[in-house]
């Protein structure tokens, strides 16, 4: 989604309310109003700003920070062209000697003008928005009034309404899923929160108690950044069933009636999924979920669009996308009403339109098809051998990464994790499977027999014999599946286990997913975990004492 933001701090302001009139983002109408990444957005005054300029200006900023470069040095005051040459130089000393970061800020502003003039804001430009935004804030919040005056903020009011709009654009950029720093967009937004509510008390708004009915749509945007940051508690549930139900009974007012029932879809889905982890209210944690499967079945563009939302790493499944099914996230195919083609019979992938076109392309095709034929004959091979492996090693991979209890929540529950949160370095945890081909469902054809956890030091010895790896090889190889993400270190724990098949000839294999602290700490026991492991009517899988049993 691309925005037009203006960053000049001299824009006028017409009040916290107003400012927030374009802030929240709606859906496109079609998959076809997704932007181009390095196209202006549709509106852009080009006599204003020149959108390959601006694109010039991020390169360069780029390389200069990779460089460990500064911005350009005022070689004269910036202020010549508002006030008497004189008064400018001193008023520029005068911020040079006192005032670092506001000086940071109007040299960064002299040294690519077009940049900061607007933001355009597809994928590749992310960070320089977010760049700018953090300078231009901390000179907001540190500088002295008399030197913010130099720039249009004349005054403690223009200077709140400039803080408030910038931290608001900064937390838009924070929580794009390609960037996903959404603990700092919160921080920004309760911050604007407070303002906000201060300002509406202060001007004798009529919503000073309940100032979520003034500007419904802040509200959403903060109570999906905590659902996103597992903040699922009894605070989000009460703040998203206020802000739900202001939207559904307040006027549209100046906004389309898809954007409102783009915020209440959000409200909806975020409500499904904090009553499901709170384990509270199931009845109105079925309708909500209800509410957005229905809207979305016939929405199915929007995949893209939700999927950082409903597929979210280290949260728990989220009920809608389970509702809805993986394959409602797959592209959907392309039909065409084209001629009926014709295919090679020696390779079976190659296509044509005629005969003739076909003859014509024999030459150049001749030794890639026999290349091709012979790879498919050597693939029938393999697969003739063993093709109830082969169809394992393909699915199980899939069965993994599917949104099911057994490879979420049951990895915690055996682990006793919610007891003691240290058992993820000490403990792993073995599945031994069947593999059941025949099954119509992914989620049926694989189930857990035997699930049991073992001090990692105590089967260490037996695992040296499958692994045929010393203990200290063995040891550090555990050591860097237990290794979270570097991007991920202060949230997440590994979690190690090792997977085993009953009824194939398939090797075992040991392996760690990652998952959120934050979530493990709200998730309550459940002591019948295992009933819930395997599909309807399977037995639950039991608990042995051999590790290699």
């Amino acid at each position: 989604m691309s925005s037009l933001l203006p960053a000049s701090p001299e824009e006028n302001l017409q009040g916290m309310s107003l400012s927030l009139r374009g802030g929240y983002p709606g859906p496109p109408d079609s998959p076809d109003d997704e932007p181009q990444p390095v196209m202006p957005p549709v509106g852009l005054d080009l006599n204003v700003v020149d959108f390959g300029l601006v694109l010039e200006d991020a390169a360069q900023l780029k390389a200069r920070l990779a460089a460990e470069h500064g911005p350009d040095r005022v070689q004269r005051s910036p202020f010549d062209d508002r006030v008497d040459r004189r008064v400018s130089i001193a008023l520029w000393d005068s911020i040079c000697e006192h005032d670092h970061a506001l000086k940071t800020y109007i040299e960064w502003l002299n040294t690519f003008p077009h940049l900061f003039k607007f933001f355009i804001v597809p994928e590749q430009l992310q960070c320089d928005v977010i760049w700018v935004e953090e300078l231009k804030l901390e000179a907001l919040v540190t500088a002295p009034g008399w030197a913010l005056a130099c720039i249009g903020v004349n005054d403690e009011d223009a200077r709140t309404r400039q803080i408030f709009v910038t931290r608001w654009s900064l937390a838009q950029s924070l929580m794009d899923h390609n960037v996903g720093r959404y603990a700092e967009a919160l921080e920004h937004l309760e911050c604007n929160l407070k303002h906000h509510q201060q300002f509406l008390r202060t001007s004798g708004s009529p919503n000073a108690p309940t100032p979520w009915k003034e500007t419904p749509h802040m509200y959403v945007v903060y109570a999906l950044v905590r659902v996103l940051t597992n903040h699922f508690d009894m605070e989000t549930k009460r703040m998203m069933e206020r802000v739900l139900d202001a939207l559904e009974s307040s006027p549209l007012g100046n906004r389309s009636s898809q954007t409102q029932s783009w915020a209440i879809l959000h409200m909806h889905m975020c409500l499904a999924l904090v009553l499901q982890v709170l384990e509270v209210e199931p009845q109105n944690q079925k309708k909500h979920t209800d509410w957005a499967v229905k809207y979305l079945r016939k929405r199915r563009f929007l995949n893209t669009v939700l999927e950082p939302v409903l597929r979210k790493r280290f949260q728990p499944a989220h009920p809608v996308f389970l509702a809805l099914g993986e394959q409602w996230f797959e592209k959907e195919e392309v039909l065409l009403d084209a001629v009926k083609l014709l295919r090679c019979n020696g390779c079976r992938t190659v296509q044509y339109c005629s005969r003739e076109c076909q003859r014509t392309h024999w030459p150049m095709h001749r030794e890639l098809c026999k290349a091709r034929k012979a790879q498919d004959v050597a693939q029938a091979q393999r697969q003739n051998e063993d093709p109830l492996l082969s169809r394992a090693k393909k699915e199980f991979p899939k069965w993994l990464r599917s949104e099911n209890f057994a490879n979420n929540e049951a990895l915690v529950h055996s682990l006793d994790l919610q007891r003691d949160m240290s058992r993820h370095r000490t403990h792993i945890s073995l599945r031994r499977m069947d593999y059941f081909p025949q099954k119509r469902n992914l989620a049926d054809r694989f189930v857990v027999v035997d699930w049991s956890v073992h001090k990692i030091d105590e089967v260490l010895p037996c695992m040296t014999i499958g692994f045929r790896k010393s203990e200290a090889d063995l040891r550090k190889m555990i050591d860097a599946y237990l290794e979270p993400p570097a991007q991920n270190v202060g949230d997440t724990v590994m979690l190690l286990q090792d997977v085993r098949f009953r009824n194939l000839k398939m090797k075992g294999f040991m392996f760690s997913c990652p998952y959120s602290k934050t979530v493990i700490a709200h998730m309550p026991l459940d002591p019948l975990w295992r009933d819930k492991v395997n599909p309807s009517g399977v037995p639950a899988p039991i608990e042995t004492t051999s590790f290699l049993g």
